[in-house]
């Protein structure tokens, strides 16, 4: 009894918990994205890729669909699982980047430049071969054009010196107008592949998108998926250990109690 006892006073612990300090009103506010199906991006906005080439997002327009990516490439969080969870979706639905669509991936922060682009395509794809991936820098200019493009709205925040933004992907079709959105960081295979061949925009997703805001161990703060993500994975473990315990100790009763 005395280890039930133990285990269930853990769990209640946990449960009762203070979450991770809240995110700053002002910062919340500050960020969505809601692409309207059909907005066209600035085809002349120009960037330098990861091989240091100057490119304009037009390049990208024309021979096939592109995947495009806003997020900030000093992000440890949702930022690198948006672009894995990408990969992985391309790889199931048997799409192979560079032949059946482009995955052009733009910082959102400025003061990036090409070593922080390469920096962030060796992450996501090691040694993998990087055709048909763009990880792109620009001036603040560029970077607004194309955020406003697609309704996307970013906060700095100068206390924890992090971007807070939101975590998705624009599907944009070969005209460069954008075809669907998908939130989240997990891309259903059938429905990326379906986004891609659309000839025609798709209603757009109205679904909340996760907030990226790098957890701070200084301050706090993580993003509202990852605490909770935490905090549901702690308490599933604890309560698989009480079970497991009462249940033993339910056994035990009953063997002491004999036939």
């Amino acid at each position: 009894m005395r280890c039930s006892a133990v285990a269930l006073a853990f769990a209640a612990a946990l449960a009762a918990a203070p979450p991770a300090l809240a995110l700053p009103p002002r910062v919340l506010h500050s960020v969505d994205a809601a692409p309207l199906a059909g907005a066209s991006l600035p085809a002349n906005a120009t960037f330098r890729d990861q091989r240091g080439r100057v490119v304009t997002l037009g390049d990208y327009f024309g021979a096939r669909p592109s995947i495009v990516v806003l997020g900030w490439y000093g992000c440890s969080n949702l930022c690198s699982m948006v672009l894995q969870g990408v990969r992985q979706a391309l790889s199931d639905a048997t799409l192979e980047p560079g032949a059946d669509a482009d995955v052009v991936v733009i910082s959102i922060d400025a003061r990036e430049g090409v070593a922080e682009a390469r920096a962030r395509a060796t992450q996501v794809l090691g040694d993998a071969d990087t055709r048909g991936w763009h990880f792109l820098t620009g001036h603040q200019a560029d970077i607004d054009a194309v955020s406003r493009a697609l309704a996307y709205r970013d906060a700095y925040d100068g206390k924890t010196r992090q971007f807070a933004h939101a975590a998705g992907i624009a599907v944009v079709d070969r005209s460069g107008r954008v075809a669907s959105t998908l939130p989240g960081i997990v891309f259903p295979p059938a429905t990326l592949r379906a986004s891609l061949a659309a000839t025609a925009p798709r209603s757009t997703s109205h679904l909340p998108w996760m907030l990226c805001f790098g957890d701070d161990a200084e301050h706090g703060l993580y993003t509202r998926a990852t605490t909770l993500a935490m905090r549901a994975t702690g308490l599933a473990g604890v309560g698989l250990l009480v079970g497991f315990v009462l249940l033993a100790h339910r056994r035990n009763q009953r063997r002491e109690a004999g036939p």
